[in-house]
Parts: C-alpha cells; sequence; structure tokens
C-alpha cells in the first residue's frame, strides 16, 4: 500500500489479530528520486507523489523486509545503515513491481516482463476483492476455483481471468503466496515444527512445504532457521538481488 503525506488511512478487519503492519516512512527527497526510476513522471508532481494507491510484491522483496523488522527486533545493536540502505532497496523493488502492474501512463516498461493492461471497472475489481478477502480468511483451507467463484457471484472462467489480470497472480500462487508469507514468522520460531506447521497451513506434507518455500525465497526453512545472529540475517539480506 502507498499513502501519500497526510492521506487518510481507513480498512475493515479482515481478521480476529486485526490489522498488523509495519510502516516505513522514507524521506520525501528520496522516495521522489526511487519513484522517478519507476514512473519519470513523478518529478514534476509537487505534493501527491503516488498515483497509484497499491501493488503486488514478489516473494523474496517481502522476506527482505521480514529481515529487516527482525533486525530491528533481536538485535542486539541495531545498525543503522544497513536498516537505512535495506530500507531504500525495499521501496525501488515494490514501486517497479506496483508500477509495472498497473501500467501508468509515462512509466517505463521493464524488458521481458510486460504489464497487464489497465485496471478494470469497479463492478469488476469488486468480484476480486470478495476473492482476495476470501483467501486472507481462509488460505489454509482446499478451496476450489468454484468455491471462490459462488462467493464473488461471477463464473469460474471469469474470475480466474480477472483476478490475474488484476492483481498479477493466478488465484492459486496468491493463495501460496499467504500461507509462504505466514510461515515466515513461525519458520524462525526455535521450537516450530516443520511438519506440523505445513499440514497446518494447508500444504499437503513436510516436503511440499520445503519445495515451495525454497522456490519463492530461494533458502530452506531450516537454513532461515538458521539465521539467529544480526549478522546472518544481514547476510541473507545482502543475497536478494535487487
Amino acid at each position: 500500500m502507498f499513502y501519500n503525506r497526510g492521506q487518510t488511512y481507513v480498512r475493515d478487519r479482515l481478521g480476529p489479530g486485526g490489522d498488523v503492519c509495519d510502516w516505513f516512512s522514507i524521506e520525501r527527497g528520496a522516495m521522489r528520486e526511487a519513484l522517478r526510476l519507476a514512473d519519470p513522471a513523478a518529478a514534476d508532481r509537487e505534493d501527491d507523489l503516488f498515483r497509484l494507491a497499491q501493488g503486488p510484491s514478489d516473494a523474496r522483496t517481502y522476506l527482505l523486509q521480514r529481515l529487516v523488522v527482525r533486525h530491528l527486533r533481536e538485535a542486539e545493536t541495531v545498525d543503522p545503515l544497513f536498516v537505512e540502505e535495506t530500507a531504500l532497496r525495499l521501496i525501488e523493488r515494490v514501486l517497479a513491481n506496483a508500477v509495472r502492474a498497473q501500467k501508468l501512463p509515462g512509466a517505463k516498461a521493464t524488458k521481458g516482463r510486460p504489464a497487464p493492461r489497465h485496471l478494470d471497472p469497479v463492478d469488476r475489481f469488486d468480484q476480486v476483492a470478495v476473492a482476495e478477502d476470501l483467501l486472507v480468511r481462509r488460505f489454509h483451507e482446499p478451496l476450489t476455483l468454484d468455491d471462490i467463484a459462488q462467493q464473488t457471484g461471477g463464473s469460474v472462467f471469469h474470475l480466474a481471468r480477472l483476478f490475474r489480470r488484476r492483481t498479477g497472480f493466478p488465484l492459486h500462487v496468491f493463495r501460496n503466496q499467504l500461507r509462504l508469507r505466514t510461515a515466515l514468522e513461525a519458520v524462525a520460531q526455535p521450537g516450530a515444527d516443520l511438519t506440523d506447521l505445513a499440514l497446518d497451513l494447508g500444504f499437503s506434507s513436510h516436503s511440499h512445504f520445503t519445495a515451495a518455500f525454497r522456490q519463492a525465497f530461494g533458502i530452506a526453512p531450516s537454513a532461515l532457521r538458521k539465521t539467529a545472529t544480526a549478522r546472518r540475517v544481514r547476510e541473507l539480506a545482502e543475497k536478494i538481488k535487487l
């Protein structure tokens, strides 16, 4: 999610835990420079820098964000340079993803990765929002495409096509990303049983979970657990390419 200075943040609660977020506030000059790389027209806007409200985040960007938060929570001595530099890397990555997905007028195209067409009308977007909400609440369940389509009021074909066009992800990939990103916090706990965690999240087995985790984040769950020191967290963050 992207917010301009002074913009109000309002949302509905999707689960009993409420809204759990980590906020990154970036100095205006640095934000303008980062945004200009993905959206050159930002250089002409003085007030509202963002022309978009949200965008997709790839799995390794999410992992990078969690590593920064983990460093801030667990390191005996926080490294400000690491935190600030990594926050700027995050901004560059999420802005590029968002602009590419929404294909803003005047924005740079990324070679080899064509952007989807413009956003669909509001009535169609609502179907996607319903599907997203359902998956956020019940991502651990073996939902079928028909289960989701019944909740959105559309056909299975229309929903599958529209969801991918709007979010940049097929429904099953979106669901698996929710499962895997939820796993990041639990995996870091020394006493967590990976088989129980895999089954609780909806994976068929420990091996299925491990393979999906490695494919998404580029590291095995057991290896992530070993990044217990501030130095190891920084080393892993540095391996995530821009």
